[in-house]
């Protein structure tokens, strides 16, 4: 695959919805998947793109260095899985492997510069901001750390969006955990200050003073450009805590009709697109 705005990574394949979204594009992608089982899964399920060439599906973990590190297989949860072992370890059951790492810069060397990159690999997000050897155009991660926006600045990114996962993927038809469109969709760019307050408000507890509501969060980030003006508090939402009640409830519930009936509400397809699998 060839460097070029039709170029893709998944940092985090998981269960492949994101990579699936992103085939549907029409984007080469290239993804990274930890979990041997997932990994394997996701190339049957992926068979025909793996064949085309339209997607590189790699069963390696993303560390700060080649070679090999164990890796903790939550049992309870396959999306709390992480070579940390705090995080593998949420639930008590848990499994221990050895899988490959490999680095972002060795990516990046052997695929070349993406259009966008999607990071979410429980604890390791900031290994792979901080290797960001080349800067796609866009990026988004997991909003765990506030520090990621520092990285993200330090690397060249002057625009920046806080997105509330359960509205973004509820309003774009995505399942469940999906981390949602590509950041190229965002037409209400942020500046640095603004994501900062509105994200740090949501973390120590205090909705009323964000915009955001209840739910989980990304950061999305867009290189280069003029520097938005300076950050300002945005609106809070109405009735918070009515809110914030809404979307617990509403995620309790999916979760609930997922589990007994392994039922997930399809996203439509996009007119003129087509499914790569």
């Amino acid at each position: 695959m060839d460097s070029s705005d039709n170029l893709v990574f998944d940092i985090g394949f998981h269960n492949g919805n994101d990579t699936d979204h992103y085939l549907a594009r029409g984007f080469n992608v290239v993804a990274v998947e930890a979990n041997p089982t997932l990994a394997d899964a996701g190339a049957r399920r992926f068979a025909d793109a793996i064949a085309t060439g339209k997607l590189r599906l790699l069963n390696v973990g993303i560390a700060q260095q080649l070679g090999r590190a164990d890796f903790y297989v939550n049992q309870t949860h396959d999306e709390w899985s992480s070579f940390v072992p705090e995080l593998g370890q949420r639930g008590g059951k848990f499994s221990v492997i050895s899988v490959p790492t490999t680095t972002m810069s060795a990516l990046l060397g052997e695929f070349g510069t993406p259009y966008y990159v999607k990071i979410d690999v429980d604890g390791h997000e900031w290994i792979c901001l901080k290797d960001l050897t080349a800067t796609p155009r866009y990026v988004s991660v997991e909003a765990a750390h506030l520090e990621y926006l520092a990285l993200l600045w330090s690397k060249g990114y002057r625009r920046f969006k806080v997105v509330n996962q359960n509205d973004h993927n509820t309003a774009h038809g995505f399942p469940p955990g999906s981390s949602g469109p590509v950041s190229d969709t965002i037409a209400d760019w942020d500046a640095l200050e603004t994501a900062a307050y509105d994200w740090l408000h949501t973390r120590l507890g205090r909705l009323e003073r964000s915009s955001l509501g209840y739910g989980w969060y990304d950061f999305h980030a867009m290189l280069g450009g003029e520097e938005l003006g300076e950050g300002y508090a945005k609106k809070p939402l109405p009735f918070p805590m009515t809110r914030h009640a809404y979307w617990r409830t509403r995620a309790m519930v999916s979760a609930a009709v997922t589990s007994l009936t392994g039922y997930r509400r399809k996203r439509a397809m996009r007119p003129g697109s087509s499914d790569s699998q």
